[in-house]
């Protein structure tokens, strides 16, 4: 599984919720709605989830989950230094 594009919304007006951010899998797969949230003086990455508060979608295993958030927090941290635009 590679991420092949991530895209990132900015919001505004949120103490906490940063940006809301988009990936795609393989070029096949699109998950929107990750959102990246401050807390301190990091960052750190929540699942989109139902009204119901249930996980729409979550990585399956450690790894995965470590690769997806290293990737989409290192691709906010040069969006954020003014690389704007679409980040693979």
């Amino acid at each position: 599984m590679k991420i092949t594009r991530i895209q990132f919304r900015n919001i505004h007006g949120n103490k906490q919720l940063r940006a809301l951010a988009s990936i795609t899998l393989d070029g096949v797969l699109t998950i929107d709605d990750i959102a990246i949230v401050q807390l301190g003086r990091g960052f750190t990455v929540r699942y989109p989830r139902n009204k119901y508060r249930q996980y729409i979608v979550l990585p399956r295993t450690p790894e995965a989950t470590k690769r997806i958030e290293n990737k989409l927090l290192h691709s906010y941290r040069k969006f954020l230094c003014g690389e704007r635009g679409n980040t693979t």
